[in-house]
């Protein structure tokens, strides 16, 4: 019960239903609670924590992240301590706390490293990824980046790595990730190779419904478009996109 409303959350999530999302964790939560499955419970928390990077709230984050080591930390895997490091690094980073940040780093780096000796569970598996771990951190260093461009670097490099080891049954997240990396480009004053991850992005997405890329693309565009007489595929993003937008409102 716990996972499926879980489920129901991600669901929820990416399709811009925030208030609903928060509502089925809370379910999970409950479901969790009276099955005594401390560990899920857990699990649940670290990803409403995930959600509220999403809506950048990063003090809810790093609460709730406290609140699931409170609860449950005699029983994380190194790959869930991984995984929420990787969250409480991009809070931080979110807060502008550079110092944080890297220590949060290290310590996922660190647990990752021990990971493969003790499997989490299924429900948790695809979080404990190497791709997921470049994805997370690379995630994070583009938003220190919007604080410090000298951090740009470090995020397109993690992110090309994430992209790297993506498999292909998860495009949705590996989208995410080209995404994450032409905002990095851009950062790094690469406005033509950030056009070009741009389009690729697009490419990629097609076939796939989702409100939470919609609004990425949306940020990405509203970042690329002082650049658009800078090279021309930051002008052919954002003229694919409008005609994307276009056909999915039925213009």
């Amino acid at each position: 019960m716990a996972d499926l409303a879980g489920l129901g959350a991600y669901i929820a999530r990416d399709v811009g239903a925030h208030a609903n999302a928060g509502e089925h964790a809370r379910v999970a939560l409950a479901a969790a609670a009276a099955a005594g499955d401390i560990a899920i419970g857990a699990h649940t928390i670290a990803r409403m924590a995930g959600h509220k990077i999403e809506l950048r709230q990063p003090a809810e984050a790093l609460a709730l992240l406290d609140a699931a080591q409170r609860q449950a930390n005699h029983l994380l895997t190194p790959g869930d301590r991984a995984n929420q490091a990787c969250i409480r690094a991009w809070a931080h980073a979110q807060m502008g706390a550079a110092d944080e940040m890297h220590r949060a780093i290290d310590s996922a780096e660190d647990a990752f490293v021990t990971a493969p000796s003790i499997p989490s569970a299924a429900w948790a598996a695809q979080h404990v990824t190497e791709a997921e771990l470049y994805s997370l951190t690379g995630a994070a260093y583009v938003d220190l980046a919007r604080r410090d461009s000298s951090h740009a670097q470090v995020a397109i490099d993690r992110l090309t790595r994430a992209i790297e080891l993506r498999r292909e049954s998860v495009a949705r997240n590996r989208v995410l990730d080209q995404i994450s990396l032409a905002q990095a480009l851009v950062r790094g004053a690469e406005p033509g190779e950030a056009g070009r991850v741009a389009l690729r992005a697009l490419t990629d997405r097609v076939g796939i419904a989702s409100r939470r890329l919609d609004n990425r693309f949306n940020e990405l565009a509203a970042e690329l478009r002082p650049h658009r007489r800078q090279d021309t595929s930051v002008m052919e993003f954002l003229e694919q996109r409008q005609v994307v937008r276009s056909e999915a409102s039925g213009l």
